[in-house]
């Protein structure tokens, strides 16, 4: 009972973050199923999470448009790209495929030897 009582407190305040140290370690089994259920309904598939709370976006900023224009030619990251937008000297790329984007995105930059001034997951 007082780890069901400990996870119902926790879960008033509906934390972005639930952080839990062995949750099912006491309890009898069926205690166990319980609280598994209650911490699955809430929390949802990792699959789910990561859709709900991954990045789909990438954000570059450079502190010069000859920089922009340079890495904008750079073919190896497009077939990870859905379409990106481009403001002044920024680059927002969207991507389903986050992981390959920054994977293709240090190559590039390591072998053009250009260096934006701002890199930031949206």
């Amino acid at each position: 009972m007082k780890q069901r009582l400990g996870i119902a407190q926790a879960l008033l305040t509906h934390p972005k973050l639930l952080i839990c140290n062995e949750p099912t370690s006491a309890p009898d089994p069926v205690g166990r199923k319980e609280i598994l259920d209650i911490l699955y309904k809430i929390s949802g598939t990792l699959a789910e999470i990561k859709a709900l709370h991954g990045h789909d976006s990438l954000m570059l900023e450079f502190s010069a448009d000859k920089d922009l224009q340079l890495f904008k030619k750079q073919k190896p990251i497009e077939p990870f790209l859905l379409h990106s937008e481009e403001n002044n000297r920024e680059l927002i790329l969207h991507s389903r495929d986050m992981k390959n984007v920054q994977k293709c995105l240090f190559a590039i930059l390591a072998s053009t030897g250009i260096y934006p001034i701002k890199i930031e997951l949206m």
